[in-house]
C-alpha cells in the first residue's frame, strides 16, 4: 500500500492526474480490504486532488469520503490534508475553521520548533490560507 500511495503522488506531481487517480484507487481498494483506513484516506485524498485537476465531478466525493475517514481516525495530520483538498474543491467556512483549528492543534501539539517550522511552510505551500486568522 505504501509503495502504490507512493506511485500515486509521484504521478500527480509530474501531473500525470489520470495515473495518480489509477494508482490512487488501487491504493483505496487494498486499503479497504485489508482494513487500513489511513491509507484508505491517503488515498481518496490523492484521487480528489487528481480528479479536481481533471474536473471530474468524483473529486468531491472523494474529498468528503477522505475527510469522513481522516475524522475517524483521530490523526489530525490525515485530517488536516483532507480538509484542504474538500476546501480546494468545495470549501466553506466550516470547513475553513475545522482546518484553522486542525492546523493549531497540531502546532500546539509540535514542541520542536524545527519541526513546527517545516509543518507551517508546508501547509503555507498547500494554502496559506488555513494559516490565515
Amino acid at each position: 500500500m505504501r509503495l502504490s500511495q507512493a506511485r500515486a503522488e509521484l504521478a500527480f506531481a509530474r501531473d500525470a492526474w489520470g495515473q495518480a487517480a489509477e494508482a490512487a484507487t488501487h491504493v483505496i481498494d487494498q486499503s479497504r480490504s485489508r482494513h487500513r483506513p489511513k491509507y484508505e484516506a491517503l488515498g481518496l485524498i490523492t484521487r480528489a486532488r487528481a480528479a479536481h485537476r481533471l474536473g471530474a465531478p468524483s473529486a468531491l466525493r472523494d474529498a468528503r469520503a477522505a475527510v469522513d475517514v481522516a475524522r475517524r481516525l483521530a490523526d489530525p495530520a490525515v485530517l488536516l490534508d483532507g480538509l484542504i483538498v474538500l476546501l480546494d474543491v468545495d470549501g466553506s467556512d466550516a470547513l475553513l475553521d475545522e482546518a484553522r483549528r486542525t492546523a493549531r492543534n497540531i502546532v500546539r501539539a509540535v514542541s520542536d520548533e524545527s519541526l513546527r517550522s517545516v509543518f507551517l511552510r508546508s501547509v503555507s505551500s498547500r494554502t496559506a490560507r488555513v494559516l490565515a486568522t
